[in-house]
């Protein structure tokens, strides 16, 4: 069961939606042209806490139950086309394609802890879609989609704490305000 967050809203617009795990849910409304039926554009976001196998560096090397591919099959279960991700934990930037999602993420270099980090992951039929994502940081990543009616450009970001230094955050929310107002990716 999903809640509305912008109830005042008639339905049949975006609307900001709560999965019952409290992730929050994008949905475009779906347009009829012609005698098809254009379908919604779904978006999330999800803080997966972290996306490291723990039994290898190498992602593809990974023959057990990936992380990715759990990920993959909820959400499927929740037939989301993008979403973002936050604390992936990954080191550096890379990519990684599971059977339905393709994963992007951009993290922290290999030398340091590995903390933070964001990626999307992208329905793979949307692939041909995208821009993929380029010059993130471990707490800010933009990503393009070409949809029928426009350009969309999506941020992952993972903020900091009240707790952090006070120039981490104003790093973090002066980088995320240029990231808004940039009209070129």
């Amino acid at each position: 069961m999903l809640s509305r967050h912008n109830s005042s809203a008639p339905l049949g617009v975006w609307g900001l939606w709560t999965t019952p795990d409290k992730r929050i849910v994008i949905i475009a409304p779906n347009e009829t042209k012609g005698k098809h039926k254009v379908p919604a554009l779904k978006l999330g976001t999800w803080n997966v806490r972290t996306m490291t196998p723990g039994l290898s560096d190498n992602l593809q090397q990974v023959s057990d139950a990936r992380k990715t591919a759990v990920i993959n099959n909820e959400l499927c279960r929740l037939q989301v086309g993008t979403i973002a991700l936050q604390e992936t934990r990954l080191p550096e930037s890379g990519i990684i394609r599971e059977r339905d999602y393709s994963f992007f993420w951009q993290g922290k270099a290999a030398d340091e802890t590995w903390e933070h980090g964001v990626g999307f992951a992208i329905k793979n039929n949307l692939l041909d879609s995208i821009i993929p994502p380029f010059e993130g940081t471990e707490r800010l990543i933009k990503l393009q989609l070409q949809t029928s009616a426009w350009l969309v450009r999506l941020i992952s970001a993972y903020a900091p704490t009240l707790t952090s230094a006070s120039d981490l955050k104003d790093r973090f929310y002066d980088a995320l305000s240029a990231a808004t107002k940039n009209k070129n990716g």
